[in-house]
């Protein structure tokens, strides 16, 4: 299994926690929120003080059976770098935010400073899972709507995209980094389109994203979804049908 671990960056600049960038899965939206927090939050500091600091928060997405997660947490840091009090005030997904919160509760900190001398403040930390992109979002811009439903059965004929439902997530997983069936049918092997795009394409998938159009695949596509797109084929293949190439679907 992939680690998704990233480092969640504690600093404050003028009252205000960096948002944690989770290597390669932070969005710009997701950014904006965290920026959102942390202007209603931040405290109002002297001139000339240094903010409270923390040290970096390791966190763990893999944990969560989410794709997007938001959080953001207020702490109160006394003069000797103890917090005196953590809360989360934002999120829309609690287990996350509770885990953000156990890593900062367990992070070293260090006191702001005014001339030199240590003063209790508050400080925000925010942070973000934004990885994969949307189940749908994956199923038609990859290809997989185009092959199975929106292509003239001629030339590609690929069952509908039902299909999937009757697999569950580790074989799903498996046929999208082999081209190998729950049954053990070797599509790369039969000279399948699937099979080739499988090993070369879908399996340079992240895990989230597997899980992202699986989970679309199961509970939000259906039979009529596929009738509706399969009613494009003849638009699509116009030329082809006119011209005697392909028959009428």
């Amino acid at each position: 299994m992939a680690d998704r671990s990233c480092f969640c960056a504690a600093t404050i600049v003028i009252g205000i926690a960096l948002s944690p960038l989770c290597i390669g899965q932070t969005r710009v939206e997701q950014q904006a929120r965290s920026s959102e927090c942390q202007a209603r939050y931040r405290p109002q500091l002297p001139a000339g003080a240094t903010p409270a600091k923390a040290e970096p928060i390791r966190l763990r997405p893999a944990q969560f059976d989410t794709d997007t997660a938001y959080a953001c947490i207020v702490v109160s840091v006394d003069e000797n770098g103890r917090l005196t009090e953590s809360k989360i005030v934002e999120t829309d997904q609690p287990a996350f935010a509770e885990h953000l919160l156990e890593q900062v509760r367990g992070a070293r900190w260090q006191p702001a400073m005014l001339d030199g001398r240590p003063f209790a403040t508050q400080a925000v930390v925010s942070a973000v899972i934004a990885g994969a992109s949307s189940g749908e979002h994956l199923a038609y811009t990859v290809g997989c709507v185009n092959c199975h439903h929106q292509t003239h059965k001629r030339i590609i004929n690929a069952p509908p995209l039902v299909v999937v439902k009757a697999y569950s997530l580790p074989e799903f997983q498996h046929l999208m980094k082999t081209g190998i069936t729950r049954t053990g049918r070797n599509m790369v092997a039969e000279g399948s389109v699937m099979g080739v795009v499988a090993q070369e394409q879908f399996s340079h998938f992240t895990e989230a994203e597997v899980r992202a159009l699986y989970r679309f695949l199961t509970n939000e596509w259906t039979a009529q979804r596929g009738l509706e797109e399969e009613k494009k084929i003849p638009i699509l293949f116009k030329p082809q049908i006119d011209k005697g190439q392909l028959p009428p679907p």
